[in-house]
């Protein structure tokens, strides 16, 4: 699925490739679930980890991100 008037998906606009080994924070199940219709075999951790390919952290206010980077 696209957004907005890129034609690239989410997951190839942020380089997602197969066998990545991704960690999440607090993603919404929207951008998952649109992620996930872009590329295949994404390797989701439970826990940020040595090794992993991708990490992002989804925060919704000032005083959660400095707490996040703790």
């Amino acid at each position: 699925m696209t957004t907005g008037h890129s034609k690239r998906s989410l997951a190839q606009k942020l380089g997602l490739k197969p066998g990545m080994s991704c960690w999440w924070h607090n993603m919404p199940q929207t951008v998952f679930d649109e992620i996930a219709a872009g590329v295949d075999d994404l390797v989701l951790l439970p826990t940020l980890e040595n090794g992993v390919n991708t990490a992002h952290i989804f925060c919704n206010g000032s005083k959660r991100t400095s707490r996040s980077a703790e």
